[in-house]
């Protein structure tokens, strides 16, 4: 066999090494085109681990389509598991760890994902005439926000202060303690 018939041998298998692909995730449902039947759908067969990721864009959606108590049963169900992952037992260690695969980490969203759905979970309160839980998620929201991983862009959120602020007078509070200038 010629050099040239050992190099074509050598890229033939080159080429069919890279084709290699991973199957396909395997869908357990027949989605209707309704985005929030299918996203409870896609909600009920996730992985526990994408339990929350899911959780936020069935919300968002519900949210968007007026669907206030599904929006709200969803956005506290997540909350509740952040609040939990964040503590401080073994799996909640495990899940923040940094040496843990990406695919094997409980989805928490990112700062801004908690901060905003936080934000909308204290907004749909508020509609609901709870300006006490409001403040509360208004509250968590800047707690969320206060936590970024660079402290880069902790706490640019003016507008949860001004709710905080506004929730606060409804509370026949002072309001002035949630502003951050002195």
């Amino acid at each position: 066999m010629t050099c040239r018939g050992v190099l074509s041998c050598f890229a033939g298998l080159g080429l069919l090494a890279g084709c290699a692909s991973t199957p396909a995730p395997k869908q357990t449902f027949t989605p209707t085109g309704d985005p929030v039947l299918d996203g409870e759908s896609a909600l009920a067969s996730a992985p526990e681990k994408d339990r929350v990721l899911w959780q936020y864009r069935v919300g968002l959606t519900a949210l968007r389509r007026g669907n206030y108590a599904e929006a709200q049963r969803l956005f506290d169900e997540a909350l509740a598991r952040v609040g939990s992952i964040i503590g401080l037992d073994q799996s909640a260690k495990k899940a923040r760890s940094l040496f843990n695969e990406e695919s094997k980490k409980t989805f928490l969203g990112e700062p801004y994902e908690r901060v905003m759905a936080y934000w909308y979970r204290g907004i749909m309160y508020w509609m609901d005439g709870e300006p006490d839980n409001a403040r509360a998620c208004f509250k968590s929201a800047q707690l969320m926000d206060s936590d970024a991983e660079n402290k880069e862009y902790a706490a640019d959120y003016a507008s949860l202060e001004y709710l905080d602020g506004y929730a606060s007078v409804k509370l026949n509070g002072d309001g002035s303690d949630a502003s951050s200038s002195p």
